[in-house]
């Protein structure tokens, strides 16, 4: 029974502290995640492409911007 003792370890045991890392790497990835530039359209997943104004990325298929303008807006004038 010695031996079964000591075969758990280096495999399945984790530590809390270990844990908590995980969690606050996790945490940071996701901060960077949500800081960087998007590189597609989150309505519809479409790779973004340089706009035809040259004002920025686009979405070729509905036209959204990441400042939540669209392709074409201020062209009309009220």
């Amino acid at each position: 029974m010695a031996g079964a003792r000591g075969r758990g370890r280096g495999r399945g045991v984790i530590s809390w502290y270990e844990l908590l890392n995980i969690s606050r790497d996790a945490a940071e990835r996701y901060r960077a995640y949500e800081q960087a530039d998007p590189i597609a359209c989150p309505n519809d997943g479409e790779p973004l492409r340089e706009g035809p104004d040259g004002q920025g990325l686009y979405c070729p298929f509905d036209g959204w911007r990441p400042n939540g303008r669209r392709v074409g807006d201020g062209l009309t004038s009220t």
